[in-house]
């Protein structure tokens, strides 16, 4: 299952865009702020992806 397909299953209200865009702004952010290379930003996005799935949705509503 993909990422977006994980967080769209723990927050069935998120659109598919609303939950790609989420995706894309950290990927964004780990590869150009954080300047991290490919193993260390698979890594970072599996714990990003981890913490989108449990916050709830107050939390998400930021985005």
């Amino acid at each position: 299952m993909d990422r977006t397909q994980q967080i769209r299953d723990a927050h069935p209200w998120l659109s598919y865009d609303e939950a790609v865009k989420v995706l894309l702004y950290h990927h964004q952010g780990s590869m150009w702020v954080e300047n991290l290379e490919s193993n260390e930003l698979e890594r970072s996005m599996e714990a990003f992806t981890k913490l989108v799935k449990s916050k709830r949705m107050k939390a998400l509503e930021a985005f």
